[in-house]
């Protein structure tokens, strides 16, 4: 889309939520699993500077399945115990 017809500037910000999950919607069908920072990436080769929160919550209402998915993920981390610190080093 050309910014000249919908009246923006590069890099001017603009207030309408609908227009924003237009932009957000066409970036996620083109990759779908598109997280946030693709989103931002995508949004500023635009020319369109949106923060960030703003961008969160546009993924939310375009998406909040896959959205409430991603969040749910955690990264499970394994504790490990031993006398000192050089003893859990891998020698090949």
């Amino acid at each position: 889309m050309n910014l000249a017809c919908h009246a923006f500037g590069v890099g001017e910000e603009f207030s309408d939520d609908d227009d924003l999950d237009e932009y957000v919607r066409e970036i996620l069908e083109v990759t779908s699993s598109a997280r946030q920072r693709l989103v931002e990436v995508g949004l500023r080769h635009r020319g369109l500077r949106i923060q960030r929160y703003r961008i969160q919550e546009s993924i939310r209402r375009v998406d909040p399945v896959v959205s409430t998915l991603r969040a749910a993920q955690q990264i499970i981390h394994r504790v490990y115990c031993v006398p000192c610190p050089t003893q859990c080093v891998m020698v090949k």
